[in-house]
């Protein structure tokens, strides 16, 4: 179905991308476009983080106990932690962040 392409075929293709990537200045122009999109930071990841972190623990807490009830107190007891954490950060150290 497709041609099988050696190895020097491959990096010479990678070395032409390179070039043009580079004698057109891809990248640059890629951020200039999106200079004023929202950036990945790391609150997204924090985000992503706590949903693995929260389902792992519910199915892994229902698997050991065999109840979901020992799961949602689990995940309760997360918010509950957060919520402290949350209320404990001083608001004049938030206020310095620039948005």
């Amino acid at each position: 179905m497709f041609n099988e392409l050696s190895k020097d075929s491959v990096s010479e293709r990678e070395e032409k991308i390179l070039k043009f990537w580079e004698e057109n200045t891809i990248f640059e122009q890629s951020l200039e476009q999106r200079k004023d999109a929202p950036f990945f930071s790391f609150y997204d990841v924090c985000e992503k983080v706590g949903l693995v972190v929260g389902t792992f623990s519910f199915g892994l807490i229902e698997g050991l106990t065999g109840s979901m009830r020992n799961s949602i107190l689990v995940v309760g007891a997360f918010f509950v932690v957060g919520l402290i954490i949350l209320f404990t950060v001083p608001k004049e150290e938030v206020n310095l962040v620039k948005t």
